[in-house]
């Protein structure tokens, strides 16, 4: 039996901002304005923002009461009807 072997090649893996840069319908207005939108963007301010309200979500969830226990249904007497 001949088994082929296929070297599988993939592309660069790149973001939407840099896909859209890449077309060449995008104008240079439009350019300027992701350039200066991807330069504002702060990865580590967004993730540290991200665990604090985590952390505040978990700690309202934790603080909660649990619900109330509901009564047992008397499965003889719905029976009955």
């Amino acid at each position: 039996m001949n088994r082929s072997r296929v070297a599988k090649r993939y592309d660069r893996a790149t973001t939407h901002c840099e896909r859209a840069i890449a077309k060449d319908e995008i104008t240079r207005a439009d350019l300027s304005n992701m350039h200066a939108t991807m330069d504002a963007v702060r990865p580590g301010d967004l993730y540290r923002q991200i665990q604090t309200l985590t952390k505040q979500l978990e700690r309202m969830a934790l603080a909660k009461a649990p619900a109330p226990v509901k009564p047992r249904v008397k499965r003889a007497f719905n029976e009955r009807l």
